[in-house]
């Protein structure tokens, strides 16, 4: 019979993996395709995406590669350094943070964009969408540098060993800022945008491309319900757990529900990020946008080739 400890490895190699790169070229496509856009590239909503995508993108860099380093092929490479021990910890909980702040402020702005209350749509402006970013960045770069601190490797183990800062770890940014601040947002104003949107669809208020961005933000909300509600049970099981491991086996499987509660999460995150570069493709009745398409591909082959001349 095979041990817990085989098939979590088994579990990272085959399934983790994947997700991870889905989840990191997903994250990728999204950065150029919003960047890049010209419908897209104004408007305040895709420019919160844009940064969240971006913050995805190390994330899923940072903690792909150790996790699967440390799971897939035992090596774990906080341990080698003491500098990429701290590193991790700090860019993995900044990114998180950046990215779950920014995708709730996109779910905010298309309530204010798809209100009939004109006062509410001029609160959606791209300065902004700028000013609150760098604020957004600014909070979670501070906020997070306890990370750089108070995390260290000790007994062969790369953790916080701060009583107060894995307190308010656990209780204020896990709970509140990763989990309940985003959870309210998407559903309160998800709900009031899909109420607009559904009023000015029946009075041909909406234009194409902003039912199409609805689509893909109502989608979004879809895919962070589903990613922070296994988060958070888990983390009620393994915090009523953490006085009695005891046990190997107990570890093994502690550890497994530990990789496949995150490799749930990538799943849903690599989902929505494909979705997403994916759904920029096609206009509101689901026809793909050709033009759209070749030029895309056209300026990434543009600067492949002007790369390589740069390299030579």
């Amino acid at each position: 019979m095979a041990s817990w400890s085989y098939i979590t490895q088994m579990y990272t190699l085959y399934v983790l993996i994947p997700f991870c790169c889905i989840g990191f070229f997903g994250s990728l496509m999204n950065t150029i395709i919003l960047s890049t856009s010209r419908i897209y590239r104004t408007q305040p909503c895709t420019f919160f995406l844009l940064i969240a995508a971006i913050a995805q993108s190390v994330q899923y860099l940072v903690s792909g590669i150790s996790r699967i380093s440390a799971i897939g092929f035992d090596i774990d490479l906080t341990l080698l350094s003491p500098a990429w021990c701290k590193i991790k910890a700090y860019l993995i909980d900044t990114c998180l943070g950046v990215a779950m702040t920014c995708e709730w402020l996109a779910t905010i702005d298309r309530f204010l964009m798809t209100s009939r209350s004109a006062n509410l749509r001029q609160l959606s402006k791209i300065k902004w969408a700028y000013c609150i970013s760098a604020g957004v960045v600014v909070f979670w770069i501070l906020t997070c540098i306890p990370d750089l601190i108070f995390t260290y490797i000790s007994s062969n183990v790369c953790d916080n060993y701060n009583e107060i800062w894995g307190t308010y770890y656990n209780y204020v940014d896990n709970w509140l800022l990763y989990t309940a601040v985003p959870l309210v947002t998407v559903i309160v104003f998800g709900t009031l945008a899909y109420r607009n949107m559904r009023t000015l669809t029946n009075t041909r208020q909406l234009q194409g491309a902003d039912r199409q961005l609805s689509y893909m933000i109502f989608g979004q909300i879809i895919i962070i319900i589903i990613s922070i509600l296994p988060g958070t049970i888990f983390d009620v099981y393994s915090s009523a757990s953490v006085s009695v491991i005891s046990h190997m086996e107990y570890d093994d499987k502690y550890n497994l529900t530990l990789e496949y509660n995150d490799g749930k999460d990538k799943t849903t995150k690599s989902t929505q990020t494909l979705l997403t570069s994916v759904g920029n493709y096609f206009d509101e009745n689901g026809v793909l946008i050709y033009d759209r398409l070749t030029d895309d591909l056209k300026k990434l082959y543009d600067q492949a080739r002007s790369n390589a001349r740069k390299v030579k």
